[in-house]
């Protein structure tokens, strides 16, 4: 299967997630309206909430795994880990802020987004100073692949991948160095061979 039609079939997958929970949301709508009006709780607004919830932890583990795929592509297993937790953890954020917000009021859900915002932010603080860093160094160009560089005072490497998040080299005994960029872009460079 080429990666047009993997892409193709995800979009295809969350489009059919999110219709099939809009489906199930109305049709339990009009039937828990019908049989819960002498109720004391609101049975209409813990539905909405499970389905919100059920519905969108779907969409969120697809979107991530939609994501992990390009990014793997592009940086590795490593970055693309990095990448699809932070994107579950955001999901996973957002749809708690939702429930809260349906279940109780929406400053509660408020409260509870902007919490998870924080938590969200400090977890993925290293994965977005690195990817940072790893646009400036594809922009500026201190080094390119194939120049050998010495990052500090550790031993040097010769370049053979720069990703989003990591310098990747090979050292004199032929190990494979992954340098994280946030690391590369505070650290002093010496480009060898000039």
């Amino acid at each position: 299967m080429n990666r047009d039609s993997e892409t193709a079939k995800l979009i295809l997958e969350i489009m059919v997630t999110i219709i099939i929970s809009a489906i199930i949301w109305y049709l339990a709508k009009i039937a828990i309206t019908a049989a819960s009006a002498g109720l004391p709780i609101d049975i209409g607004a813990l539905i909405d909430a499970l389905i919100m919830l059920v519905g969108g932890y779907i969409v969120v583990s697809l979107l991530s795994r939609a994501v992990y795929r390009v990014v793997l592509r592009t940086s590795g297993e490593i970055a693309a880990s990095s990448v699809r937790s932070a994107i579950r953890i955001l999901g996973i954020g957002v749809l708690l802020a939702g429930a809260a917000g349906i279940l109780t009021n929406p400053q509660a859900g408020l409260a509870i987004g902007g919490f998870i915002g924080v938590v969200a932010g400090l977890a993925t603080q290293q994965v977005l100073s690195q990817a940072v860093a790893g646009l400036v160094i594809l922009a500026t160009r201190p080094f390119r692949i194939g120049d050998t560089i010495v990052i500090g005072s550790w031993d040097p490497i010769k370049v053979i991948e720069i990703t989003l998040l990591f310098t990747i080299g090979v050292n004199e005994n032929g190990k494979i160095v992954y340098v994280p960029n946030s690391t590369v872009l505070t650290t002093r460079i010496v480009r060898e061979g000039l």
